[in-house]
């Protein structure tokens, strides 16, 4: 219970002093809760410390406007507190001169939680906003800051203002603030700590003003790599731009990253592959690392955690598989949003803005997987113990300069007559038409598609070897409809893979592989497929196999072993 200071004095002739009483309880060594009674009602109840001069002031100034007494009569009654008390009220405490944040009227009423959201707007500027319901502010770095719950809001307005929060029937709780405010905060789909050129709509951008600039750090910064062309030089420039490109969700390319042709049997090892990778996200405060036996969904999880929603850049660095064939990355690359859970949240989303970066050696990939590449050719560099160390240097001493060329460039004037015409339509638009020799980059990049397009090189393989295997039966290829049943081309298909296909399992690859002659049929109640020539008449007669002619032929299991 709260002890009580009263003084019953008669009220002097001129003053009105008659009713007022000060009760208080103790919070600490000088802040005290004072309620002010006038006639026996609740008038007025605050939090102050008596210490502070200007505290008293302003309570004593409040409480007499309230009650229409004069102020020295407040005061007096405060001083008698104080002595109470044992106060020394010549002591000032600075952290009284914060503003005041609370849930209680001047008059002791609860306050609407409309005016506490507003009143906190006021103190912060606008703070907290939130990204669906999950509220976050600005730290004292620049650094967003992630408000989890009503403990961790509450203990940001305290380092910004004094939090006098009262407990009763009519009193908002701070829990209910909490919940109000990831609802009712200002709403912005990402929070970004890097800029975007242009800004992406939605995004509230955390970051220090950029420098201004000569234009040269960026070509600095590219002169520490070896690039393995000329092309490759420009696609390097468009690699590093990339992450700060404000392009649609889902609108980047994926970047593979492979050595030179010409590698005398190195296959592109220890050309620093890795080591650009991982400075690229240096630039851009980090990368989450991936392999492709991750789960879809822990992947998921991890891309939407505190710590990689602030990343640009995913990697997969030194892929082992033969083929890389990963619908599941197919699709996170190219899907405007990733959405899964988020781990205390529930059901989370982010807007695609990540940029992939696979680095591999001999390059083998799905079509889907190559259509969304662009592969980057680094030559092998001339060693130096101290190169990684030199351009980590550069990158944490130049970070901003550095950014701030890559905004000159993505804001420059595209070259003109370029005209895009891959399946990243508008990234080859803002970003490679950027760059000096762009329509000598787009040709690089198909050529190289096809390249690695691992399934185009078996579709042509298998294609290939039915076309020899009708040839060597007196078929002509391109003239003629003829059936083949399901077992023999299995075998064909086991023959020109070199891996042994059953028949159900090489009519489902057959399918895959999408070779244009290749129809599904059935005759005379058997499953096969129907061969048709690319001038062979649709409604002409379709043929039956014969056998071959040059006495070859037999089973599989005899074909492979002279391999």
């Amino acid at each position: 219970m709260g002890k009580k200071l009263k003084k019953a004095k008669e009220a002097e002739s001129g003053t009105n002093r008659v009713g007022l009483e000060l009760r208080y309880q103790k919070n600490s060594r000088t802040r005290i809760t004072l309620s002010v009674w006038f006639d026996g009602e609740l008038r007025h109840k605050d939090v102050l410390n008596l210490s502070a001069s200007r505290a008293r002031a302003d309570f004593a100034e409040k409480v007499a406007a309230l009650l229409r007494v004069e102020k020295s009569a407040v005061e007096e009654r405060l001083l008698e507190v104080a002595a109470a008390l044992e106060v020394d009220s010549s002591k000032a405490d600075v952290e009284d001169e914060r503003p005041k944040l609370t849930n209680v009227h001047a008059d002791g009423r609860g306050l609407p939680i409309e005016e506490i959201a507003e009143e906190l707007r006021t103190l912060n500027g606008g703070w907290p906003k939130r990204i669906g319901d999950r509220l976050f502010a600005r730290r004292s770095n620049g650094c967003p800051l992630d408000l989890k719950n009503a403990t961790c809001l509450f203990a940001w307005v305290d380092s910004q203002a004094r939090v006098i929060w009262d407990k009763g029937a009519d009193r908002i709780t701070q829990e209910r603030f909490f919940e109000y405010l990831k609802t009712n905060a200002e709403e912005y789909v990402a929070v970004e700590t890097f800029p975007h050129w242009p800004p992406m709509p939605g995004v509230y951008y955390l970051h220090p003003e950029l420098p201004k600039v000569n234009g040269s750090f960026l070509d600095e910064l590219l002169r520490f790599f070896r690039p393995a062309t000329p092309e490759d030089k420009h696609l390097l420039k468009s690699l590093w731009a990339t992450p700060a490109w404000g392009g649609k969700p889902g609108a980047r390319p994926a970047f593979l990253i492979t050595g030179p042709d010409d590698d005398q049997g190195g296959m592109g090892r220890g050309v620093g592959k890795s080591a650009l990778t991982e400075m690229v996200g240096q630039l851009y405060g980090g990368f989450v690392d991936f392999s492709t036996h991750g789960d879809i969904d822990k992947i998921k999880t991890r891309l939407l955690s505190a710590d990689a929603l602030p990343r640009r850049v995913a990697r997969l660095d030194n892929v082992k598989s033969l083929k890389l064939s990963w619908d599941d990355l197919e699709n996170l690359i190219t899907s405007p949003v990733i959405s899964g859970h988020h781990m205390y949240h529930g059901e989370g989303q982010r807007p695609n803005t990540l940029m992939w970066l696979i680095t591999l050696n001999g390059a083998s990939l799905s079509k889907d997987m190559a259509q969304r590449v662009v592969n980057i050719k680094l030559a092998r560099p001339k060693y130096s113990e101290d190169w990684g160390r030199k351009v980590r240097e550069f990158i944490e001493t130049h970070r901003w300069a550095i950014l701030r060329d890559i905004q000159a460039f993505l804001q420059s004037d595209a070259k003109k007559g370029y005209v895009a015409t891959t399946r990243w339509a508008e990234w080859e638009a803002e970003v490679l038409a950027k760059v000096s020799t762009p329509n000598n980059c787009r040709k690089a990049i198909l050529l190289r598609q096809e390249e690695v397009d691992a399934d185009s090189s078996e579709r042509d393989l298998v294609a290939g070897q039915f076309r020899d295997e009708l040839q060597a039966r007196g078929h002509k290829a391109d003239f003629e409809r003829v059936f083949i049943p399901s077992c023999d081309a299995a075998e064909w298909l086991s023959t020109a893979t070199r891996n042994r296909y059953e028949t159900n399992k090489a009519t489902v690859h057959l399918k895959t592989l999408g070779i244009d002659e290749l129809i599904p049929k059935r005759s005379d109640g058997r499953p096969g497929w129907e061969w048709r020539g690319s001038e062979a008449p649709v409604d002409g007669k379709r043929m039956k196999l014969r056998p071959r002619t040059d006495g070859q032929g037999g089973s599989w299991a005899n074909k492979y072993a002279q391999f």
